[in-house]
C-alpha cells in the first residue's frame, strides 16, 4: 500500500567509474535520486459484486481508506520538496525520477533535504497520532466493505513513509574492463554518445526555461489593447531574479550563448523591482523592449533541436 515517487537529491559521492571527461556534464553535475513513499489511501474491494455476469478482468472497485488533513499535509509537503528540487536541478530526460544536480549546489541541496526530512518526520508523527481515530471513522463510513486487513497496525504505520536520497553513477563500471576490454570500450563509447545526447537536451531545456520566464515578463509589461498597464505580482520579478541567481550553477552544459543572455537579463533587472515597474512607465517600457530582444535571441537559439532523444535505459 505504498505510493512511491522518485525525485532528485544528494548523498555520498559515487564510486570511481570511467566517463568521458570532455563532457561538461561530468565536471559540473552529478546524477541524484530521491525517493519518498506514503501509505496508500485506496484499496481494491475484496469480493465486490457489480454484476454477476460482468468480466472481473475489465473492472475493479476501489475504496478510499481514509481522509484527513494530516495526510494531506504530508502529500502537500512532498510537492514542496519536488518544487524546490526542480528549481535547483535540471529536469532530466534521463529517466523519470532522475535529475542532474549542479555540483555547485550539492551542499546547499543536501542541507535543505536534511531539513525537509526532519520536518516530514514531524508531519508523519502527527498522522500516526490520529491514526486510531481514522480507523474508527473508516469503519463507520465503509461499513460492509471495511476490512481491517487493509490497514497496518499503528506501530507499523510510520514504516510506510520514507524519504531518502543517493547519488547515481554516470560512468561505465571499471570492473567491466577486467572482464572484457572490448566490451568495456564498446560500453564507454555507447555511454559517451548517450551523454552527448543528454547534454543537447539539457541545453535546450535550460534555454526553454529562460525563454518562458522572459516571455512571461514581457507579456505582463506589454499594455493591454486599451493601452492600460497589466496587473502583475511581485513574484513576476522575484522568480526570474531567483532563476538568474542560480543560473551559473544550473548552466551545467557551459552554454556560453545562454550565459550571455542571462547576464544581460540580470543586468537589466539590477535595482529594478516590481514596484518600480508599476510606477515608472519609462522603466517598464525600456525593460519590456530589452527583454523582447532577449526573447528573439532565444527563439533563434531554440531553432536547433536536439539531434536525438536520450534514454537512460541505453546505458
Amino acid at each position: 500500500m505504498q505510493d512511491t515517487t522518485e525525485i532528485l537529491a544528494p548523498s555520498a559521492p559515487p564510486s570511481p567509474q570511467s566517463a568521458p571527461s570532455a563532457n561538461p556534464l561530468f565536471e559540473r553535475a552529478i546524477l541524484l535520486n530521491v525517493s519518498f513513499s506514503r501509505l496508500g489511501t485506496t484499496k481494491k474491494v475484496r469480493g465486490a459484486r457489480i454484476d454477476k455476469d460482468a468480466d472481473t478482468d475489465v473492472y475493479s472497485v476501489n475504496k478510499k481508506l481514509f481522509r484527513c488533513v494530516e495526510y494531506d499535509a504530508i502529500r502537500s509537503f512532498d510537492g514542496e520538496i519536488k518544487t524546490y528540487l526542480d528549481s535547483k536541478c535540471l529536469p532530466s530526460t534521463v529517466k523519470g525520477g532522475i535529475y542532474f544536480l549542479p555540483i555547485a549546489s550539492i551542499e546547499e541541496v543536501d542541507l535543505k533535504l536534511t531539513q525537509f526530512a526532519a520536518r516530514r518526520e514531524q508531519l508523519v508523527a502527527a498522522f500516526v497520532e490520529i491514526y486510531p481515530t481514522l480507523l474508527l471513522q473508516a469503519e463507520m463510513r465503509l461499513r460492509a466493505i471495511f476490512d481491517e486487513r487493509d490497514y497496518p497496525h499503528q506501530n507499523r504505520v510510520s514504516e510506510h513513509f520514507s524519504l531518502s536520497w543517493q547519488t547515481l553513477s554516470m560512468g561505465v563500471p571499471d570492473v567491466l574492463e577486467t572482464i572484457s576490454t572490448a566490451m568495456f570500450e564498446r560500453e564507454r563509447a555507447k555511454a559517451a554518445q548517450q551523454w552527448e545526447a543528454a547534454q543537447e537536451q539539457i541545453q535546450a531545456l535550460l534555454r526553454v526555461r529562460l525563454k518562458g520566464m522572459v516571455d512571461h515578463l514581457t507579456e505582463r509589461l506589454t499594455p493591454d489593447k486599451d493601452g492600460k498597464c497589466k496587473v502583475f505580482k511581485n513574484s513576476l520579478v522575484g522568480n526570474i531574479e531567483s532563476f538568474l541567481s542560480d543560473f551559473s550553477a544550473l548552466n551545467i552544459t557551459n552554454d556560453r550563448e545562454l550565459e550571455t543572455l542571462a547576464d544581460q537579463a540580470r543586468e537589466l533587472l539590477s535595482g529594478v523591482d516590481a514596484a518600480t515597474l508599476r510606477q515608472s512607465e519609462n522603466t517598464r517600457e525600456v525593460t519590456r523592449v530589452a527583454f523582447e530582444s532577449i526573447s528573439h535571441s532565444l527563439e533563434t537559439m531554440l531553432t536547433d533541436k536536439p539531434k536525438r532523444a536520450f534514454s537512460f535505459e541505453d546505458i
